[in-house]
């Protein structure tokens, strides 16, 4: 504990005590001409009681003796964007330069827009929102991992064949929302977070098979057993899914319900928005809504709807904060040093002084 005694004075009134010890010779006793003497059993009490109080302040010091408090305090949630682009068959211009005709380029200017928002937005702690980005069509591709360099997606989204299988196909939307959980799910893993085995996966996403739109958590007992650390570290994730077609909802014996995938995002705290230029069922909006997230539809490929779309999930999560609890120890070893050390220096002092009445002097 010697690194506890970091303050100059502790090392002055240490060094003081040990002179005061080496110096009990009579010739070197302080003499008070002016007090009047502390005789006998009283002077051997007071004496006593210091110095077994300072050693006993001294050993308290040096265990390091502390009190634990619970201090919260607020932070800046830091976000994980997915941003799933639909690059089915009807979005792609064949006769254009990879693929990006009208609908592509509206599109693309709009992620574009989106990225633009969180590089204006200023945050106090420094941070960055990450963003990852997928595109799918009958199967899902994923074109970016989680980076805070934005300019890496634009790269990547701009410089994208659109014609090339899997893209340019049918609407798949159950795949590309299990795409994007993967990828949140895999970031946490990455930065040292609890994480599920392949075969995990693979039983979880069997558990989305089926007609019914029942979900339940409770189902998988090694979802259940980390599900409260997961949601924690996955805090603030959304996906933000752009389709100009329709799809089907409901799973089946081969395919996975959307609507189970919305429930596990809703328990995992993940938002779901979807910006559409069909309309979208009903049923389907009730649940996006239950995940925290929301449905728009742009119809006829409005460019300043759709980017305003994508800069209003930017703007709204913009300075979310979060509630954190942090366990802290207060330590009084330096108060205890302090103390113990003037108690042994008064000590010291009183067993080296030979007091006198004034008759005396």
């Amino acid at each position: 504990m010697i690194e506890r005694f970091e303050h100059p004075w502790f090392l002055l009134l240490l060094l003081l005590v040990l002179l005061l010890i080496i110096f009990r010779k009579p010739k070197y006793f302080i003499r008070h001409s002016y007090l009047p003497a502390i005789m006998g059993a009283k002077k051997i009490a007071l004496v006593s009681f210091l110095m077994w109080t300072g050693w006993l302040l001294i050993i308290l010091a040096t265990v390091d003796y502390a009190i634990g408090y619970k201090d919260s305090y607020q932070k800046l949630i830091t976000h994980n964007y997915v941003l799933i682009n639909d690059g089915s068959g009807s979005m792609v211009a064949n006769g254009e330069l990879n693929g990006v005709g009208k609908n592509l380029t509206t599109l693309l200017n709009a992620n574009d827009n989106f990225l633009k928002t969180l590089e204006s937005i200023e945050r106090s702690d420094g941070n960055r929102d990450s963003v990852g980005m997928l595109v799918f069509s009958s199967d899902p591709f994923i074109l970016s991992y989680f980076v805070e360099d934005y300019d890496f997606i634009r790269q990547k989204m701009f410089q994208l064949d659109w014609r090339i299988p899997p893209l340019n196909q049918g609407t798949e939307v159950n795949k590309a929302i299990w795409a994007g959980i993967n990828l949140i799910l895999k970031k946490n893993m990455d930065l040292g977070g609890s994480s599920f085995s392949d075969e995990e996966l693979i039983n979880l996403e069997l558990g989305f098979r089926g007609e019914s739109r029942i979900f339940s958590i409770q189902k998988f007992k090694f979802l259940v057993e980390r599900f409260s650390l997961i949601r924690q570290q996955i805090k603030g994730s959304s996906m933000i899914i752009f389709t100009d077609g329709s799809f089907s909802i409901d799973g089946g014996e081969a395919s996975m319900s959307v609507i189970k995938l919305l429930l596990f995002c809703k328990e995992m705290d993940i938002r779901v928005y979807f910006i559409s230029v069909e309309p979208i069922d009903s049923v389907l909006i009730n649940y996006v809504k239950l995940t925290g997230g929301e449905v728009t539809i742009v119809e006829s490929f409005n460019r300043e709807r759709i980017s305003n779309a994508y800069k209003k999930i930017a703007n709204q999560q913009a300075g979310e904060r979060e509630i954190v609890d942090r366990h802290q120890k207060k330590s009084y070893s330096d108060l205890f040093a302090g103390m113990g050390l003037a108690l042994l220096t008064i000590y010291v002092v009183l067993k080296n002084t030979v007091s006198r009445s004034l008759t005396e002097v």
